[in-house]
């Protein structure tokens, strides 16, 4: 038996989700995945575009090792949350009978009076936005390497 590849993992997940429910996360996420990339665009010290230019870089070369480096902490920080987000639209969604998941459990779990079931769904959505989260955190510490740890010095608080 074949293994599935991460690609072929991907577009089944995507096939498993409604088309609504993905233009509804569209919908509220993309405006402000935009302001929040021109935001930490504007952000960079213009310094460091000006000595790139100084030292003979070309467009390609100030985005790719001056800009692009300068926003990846923010914009990977607005994906976080917007990770947040997207999961709060997509469990609305549900529950509002767009398609099927842990929205609708719930709803079913409220309409025949079965509260249990519907803290146990509450619970494994909160350990699965714990654990995209964290997942997220992590592939953020390997991408930006150059940034010192921070996670010690929260431990001192």
């Amino acid at each position: 038996m074949h293994g599935v590849t991460s690609a072929r993992a991907v577009r089944l997940v995507i096939a498993a989700l409604p088309a609504a429910a993905i233009f509804m996360v569209v919908v509220a996420l993309f405006f402000h995945m935009v302001l929040a990339t021109i935001a930490q665009i504007d952000g960079v010290p213009p310094n460091l575009i000006n000595v790139a230019r100084t030292m003979g870089a070309s467009k390609r070369q100030i985005y790719g090792r001056v800009i692009v480096p300068a926003i990846l902490p923010g914009m990977l920080q607005v994906l976080r949350m917007n990770l947040f987000g997207a999961w709060m639209v997509v469990l609305v969604a549900e529950s509002t009978g767009v398609g099927y998941g842990m929205g609708q459990v719930i709803m079913l779990a409220r309409n025949t009076f079965n509260p249990s079931l519907v803290f146990f769904t509450i619970a494994v959505i909160g350990v699965l936005g714990f654990a995209f989260d964290w997942l997220l955190r992590l592939a953020q510490r390997r991408i930006l390497y150059w940034l010192p740890d921070t996670q010690e010095k929260l431990r001192g608080l």
